[in-house]
């Protein structure tokens, strides 16, 4: 997703942070979270992830980062 940000990578988690109206970048990721995938390179990976979510931000979220 290139025109996603890093939010947040500790615990072992990572969070990132991608606009509404770039929302189609979402279609390889997702493919990627489902195991849908076929390049070697990508087969790696289905070690490394072991659970996976996605969530809108609030207004409180929003709300607090503009207050800080």
């Amino acid at each position: 997703m290139p025109s996603c940000k890093l939010v947040n990578s500790s615990g072992g988690s990572i969070m990132f942070n991608l606009a509404f109206n770039n929302v189609n970048e979402m279609k390889y990721f997702i493919m990627i979270l489902n195991n849908n995938y076929e390049e070697e390179k990508l087969v790696s990976l289905k070690g490394y992830i072991k659970e996976c979510g996605m969530d809108y931000t609030t207004i409180e979220e929003i709300f607090l980062k503009v207050m800080i």
